[in-house]
Formats: C-alpha cells, sequence, structure tokens
C-alpha cells in the first residue's frame, strides 16, 4: 500500500527529487544559488521597475515564483523570476486598466499571473507538452546562438552608461548604442570590462570557484571604497526592507473577466520561452525535460509570484544558464536563491544598493558569450549543410525579432518542417541484388536489377491526405516510364503504419486506372490495421484473394509463376472511397 507521503512525492515533482537528492550535489547547489541571487537581487529590482512596480515588488515575485517553480518544475537549472520582455507586457495590458490608481496597478499586476498561473496548469493537466517535441536541434542550436547575441547587445548600454531610447528591438538597440559609442562615460565601461575581466581570471584559475560572486562582490567593494555613484556611475539604488503580504489579488470577477485573454497570451509567450529554454538546459545536462511538466511548473511559478504580490513571471536564460555554468544539480539551488532572497529583504537591502549596474552587465556578457557556441554549427555542417544553414535562420530570426517572437517563429518553422517532411516522405523503386532473392532500394543499389514487367514501389511513411498525391504520382509515371510495360504493381507498405480516408479514396481511384491499363496492383508487407481500414473503406484485400504478400520477393515468384490469364482480379472502384 502506498504511503500518504509517497503518493504527494509522486504527485510533487520537487519532493520527489528530494527523495533521490545525494549529499555530495550540496556544496554545488548552495554555491550555484549564491551565485544566482547575487545576479537576481539586481535583474528582479531593475525589472520590476520596467514593469511600473515599485522595485521591491521584482523580489517579491521572485520568491513565490522560485518556490512554485521548485515544487512543480522539472528542469534542475531552471531559475524563474522577473523578466524584461514579460515585465514590459504586463504593464502594456494592466495600465489603461488601472488609470493611475497604484494600488490597482498592484492587484492587476498580480491578477494577469494568477490568471496566466491557471491556464499554464490547465494545459499542463490537458498534456499539452508534446509541443515541445517538434523543436528540432538545428533550431534550438540556432535559439541559443541568437539569444546569446541579443542578451549581450541589451547589456551593452549599462556597460557604457548610456539609456537608450530603442527598447526590445536588438538591431535598432545595437544602432543606436553603436551611433552613442561617443557618449560612453569612462568610469562605468571600466567598472564592467573589470568585472568580466575578474570573472574570467577566477574561471581559468579554477572552475570550481563562484567566478561570478566574486566579480559582483568585487564591484560591490569598489563601488563603496572608491565612491563610484558619486562620480557619475549607475547604482541600483534604494531597496525598501520587508516581506510581502501574502494572499490573492484585489481583484474582482469582472477583472478576471478582462485579463483572461491577455493573460493566455502571456501565458503562452512564457511557455514558448522557458520550454525552449527548458529544453536546451535538458540536452546540455543530459536529461529530458517533460513538456507536460514544465507547463505545471510555469504554472505554479505564476501562481506563487502572483500570491506573494507580484507580476509574471518568466524563465530567465541569464540565471538558468549561470546556474548551469556553476555545475546545479538539482531545483535546491533556487531554493537557496529564494531563501537568501527572504534574507536580503529581512537584512540585507543596503547590500546590493552601491552594486554598479554595468558590473551585473559584465556579468551577463559573460554568461551569454559562453553560449555562443561556433564549433556546435561546424558539427552541424558536417552532418548536412542544410541543417546549418537552418541554425543560422533560427539565430537571425531570434536576433531580429526578438526572443519571444523569436520562440513562436521558430515553433511554426518546426511545424512547417514536420508538415514538408511529411508531405514529401522518402520513398523509392526496388531492384534486384544480384545473386540473391533481396530487394533493395535503386538509389542504394547500383548494380541492382529492375524485375521486366515490374514496378516495385516502397513508401517510407503512413500515407495520410498531405502525401497521397505523391504516392499516385510516383506509381502513374513509373508505369508510364517502364520499358518493357509493366504488369504488375507491387507497393512494399512494410513502412505504412497508417492511412486516412483521403489517401484511401487515391488508392482506389489510382488502382482503377491502373486496372483500366491492364496493371495489376499487390501488395507486401502490409500492417493488418491498414488492411483493415481499407476493407472498411471498400477496398477489399484479403490475402487469400492474392493480392497480399509476405515479402516482396513472394510477389516478384508469384508473378513469375503466373499465366497471364491468372492474374488476380484488380481492385475495383467503390463509391465508398
Amino acid at each position: 500500500m502506498t504511503s500518504p507521503g509517497s503518493r504527494a512525492s509522486i504527485a510533487i515533482p520537487g519532493l520527489r527529487a528530494l527523495r533521490t537528492y545525494r549529499r555530495s550535489w550540496l556544496p554545488v547547489d548552495a554555491l550555484a544559488g549564491l551565485t544566482v541571487w547575487a545576479l537576481l537581487v539586481p535583474q528582479a529590482l531593475a525589472y520590476a521597475q520596467l514593469g511600473g512596480f515599485d522595485p521591491v515588488v521584482g523580489l517579491y515575485a521572485s520568491i513565490g515564483a522560485l518556490l512554485g517553480y521548485a515544487l512543480m518544475g522539472g528542469v534542475r537549472e531552471m531559475s524563474v523570476g522577473p523578466e524584461a520582455t514579460i515585465a514590459l507586457l504586463t504593464a502594456s495590458i494592466i495600465a489603461p486598466l488601472a488609470e493611475g490608481d497604484p494600488s490597482r496597478y498592484l492587484a492587476l499586476g498580480a491578477g494577469v499571473a494568477l490568471v496566466a498561473g491557471i491556464l499554464l496548469v490547465l494545459a499542463g493537466i490537458a498534456r499539452l507538452g508534446f509541443v515541445t517535441q517538434y523543436l528540432s536541434r538545428p533550431l534550438l542550436v540556432g535559439y541559443v546562438a541568437g539569444s546569446a547575441i541579443v542578451m549581450i547587445v541589451s547589456q551593452l548600454d549599462s556597460l557604457i552608461g548610456i539609456t537608450l531610447v530603442a527598447q526590445d528591438d536588438t538591431l535598432a538597440e545595437l544602432t543606436e548604442t553603436i551611433r552613442r559609442l561617443g557618449e560612453t562615460d569612462p568610469l562605468t565601461l571600466a567598472v564592467g570590462l573589470g568585472v568580466i575581466a575578474v570573472v574570467l581570471v577566477v574561471k581559468r584559475i579554477d572552475g570550481r570557484l563562484p567566478a561570478y560572486l566574486v566579480g559582483v562582490l568585487a564591484a560591490i567593494v569598489a563601488s563603496v571604497v572608491l565612491g563610484l555613484q558619486e562620480q557619475g556611475v549607475k547604482v541600483v539604488g534604494d531597496i525598501p526592507p520587508g516581506l510581502p503580504s501574502l494572499g490573492l489579488p484585489a481583484i474582482g470577477l469582472a477583472d478576471l473577466q478582462l485579463l483572461l485573454v491577455p493573460a493566455a497570451a502571456i501565458g503562452l509567450l512564457i511557455y514558448a520561452d522557458s520550454g525552449v529554454t527548458g529544453q536546451v538546459l535538458g540536452r546540455r545536462g543530459g536529461y529530458r525535460v517533460d513538456g507536460d511538466g514544465e507547463f505545471l511548473g510555469l504554472g505554479a511559478a505564476n501562481i506563487g509570484a502572483s500570491l506573494t504580490g507580484g507580476f509574471p513571471v518568466n524563465g530567465s536564460q541569464s540565471r538558468s544558464f549561470t546556474a548551469a555554468d556553476m555545475g546545479a544539480r538539482s531545483q535546491l539551488a533556487s531554493i537557496v536563491a529564494m531563501a537568501l532572497a527572504v534574507v536580503t529583504l529581512l537584512f540585507l537591502t543596503g547590500l546590493f544598493e552601491p552594486l554598479p549596474t554595468a558590473a551585473l552587465a559584465g556579468v551577463i556578457i559573460v554568461v551569454a558569450a559562453g553560449l555562443l557556441d561556433p564549433a556546435e554549427f561546424r558539427r552541424l555542417a558536417a552532418i548536412a549543410r542544410s541543417e546549418a544553414v537552418l541554425a543560422l535562420m533560427a539565430t537571425v530570426i531570434v536576433v531580429a525579432v526578438g526572443m519571444l517572437a523569436g520562440v513562436l517563429v521558430i515553433a511554426l518553422l518546426s511545424l512547417l518542417l514536420v508538415a514538408q517532411r511529411a508531405a514529401r516522405p522518402r520513398r523509392t523503386f526496388l531492384v534486384r541484388v544480384p545473386g540473391t532473392d533481396s530487394y533493395r532500394a535503386a538509389d542504394n543499389t547500383p548494380d541492382g536489377r529492375p524485375e521486366p514487367g515490374m514496378v516495385l514501389y516502397r513508401f517510407d511513411s503512413p500515407l495520410f491526405f498531405a502525401n497521397s498525391e505523391v504516392f499516385r504520382d510516383d506509381v502513374t509515371q513509373a508505369v508510364e516510364a517502364a520499358d518493357p510495360p509493366a504488369r504488375w504493381v507491387v507497393l512494399d507498405m512494410e513502412a505504412v503504419a497508417d492511412t486516412d480516408s483521403t489517401a484511401t479514396q487515391m488508392l482506389g481511384e489510382l488502382l482503377g486506372d491502373l486496372g483500366d491499363r491492364h496493371v495489376t496492383v499487390v501488395f507486401a508487407r502490409l500492417k493488418a490495421p491498414v488492411a483493415a481500414y481499407l476493407e472498411r473503406a471498400g477496398l477489399s484485400v484479403p490475402g487469400a484473394s492474392g493480392r497480399v504478400f509476405l515479402e516482396v520477393d513472394d510477389a516478384v515468384a508469384a508473378f513469375r509463376d503466373i499465366t497471364p490469364g491468372e492474374e488476380p482480379a484488380h481492385f475495383e472502384r467503390s463509391d465508398r472511397t
């Protein structure tokens, strides 16, 4: 009998992971959590302000998000919390509804997070995570490279000490940054480059050292000792202490109805971006990511952010890849970061106030640069140049339209590739291998011999509406080109595991047309479910009629043995096809 605790661990991934946790992972997870915390605090403050909230609300959202994902999420390195694009989208949704009321603005932000979280959980329960199966390796490689470029460009303004007019447009940001290089603040740039140098040196000395944390702490010390803020270097600034109040957002049913559609759109973007990031982290870490589980994890994170008075949250690429870089083994790293965020709100708000934003930019640039992997593109090119081109195309798309929009375009492109492969599957004509009774693909058997008077055709895909005309055209053209004229067509159906009414109608028409030309059509290796489907559709193909053979060579032997008057009857057209 299963105990209540065991049932709970099965239902809650975080508890299940705790049951298998190894003590040897604790130092690595603790160090990863410490480093993520050093990035989380200034990022959460900045992104909250970007979304129109008080900066401290970003930390409120982070606490609930980290706990929710740690309980229900499955990507061990994923750090969920405030992100720039989702914060901006949230602001565009709730600003018109709040009508200038700060308390209503905050409540609506938490309301969007709550509705988006519930919708994400429902999507996970409905098992919609299969969508991640349509993301191919070249597209993921391109997405990571494009995201790295976007992350680097987004930090260049902080690195050189300017404030850009362009927002959320990578190419426009890069263009403006280049145009305004003359406005660079030398001291700010020196701080950013100094942090980059510290991180790289520490990593080179020993990869096990907390290089990013060392860089952040060094920047804080330098800021205090040298008085960088007084010299014009931008710093994080004041952080009010204290924990958030817990509870549901103060909104009514009418507000929930207003937020339903925009929250669904935000939920889709959250899953699209975080889902791809999770798949990449899983592949890098050598483990499988459950797409349905990610819906639940991200939903729980947004519900948690709402209950702590926050706003919609997303999987952070910079913090997640930093955790991966530090070797995080489980979501305990997120729990450590969450606990430190609580401690920060209670006691340490003053620690991050003098942190230069250029230092944070330097850390993120190092993380992003590590994601650029030209060797991966070379490996793809060595396998197939078309796959390397596809990866480059994905990179350009992400840079051109942004990470979130890029994810949607890439997902659409993936679906188009699936459709294209389904519509143009591999198919071939078979020839006899000399000295044997075996039949192989003609393009792989240069010395193979065709069977005079026969067309042997193999179709390596389910036969359905998207590719049925390809099937018809192949067979018809082969019959018309056969010399001597074809008397039999053998359809090798071993790889045809499924069919549909459109394909069945095509088969009925094709068999009738070939019958009018006195060409006999037989099947080899026809699967029972497909035969049953054809039977229901009015195409009777019982083996006893001589139309179905166990192997292709059986059909060829039967052809050689018969006389013209003994050939199996042709298929009849059916009104039901």
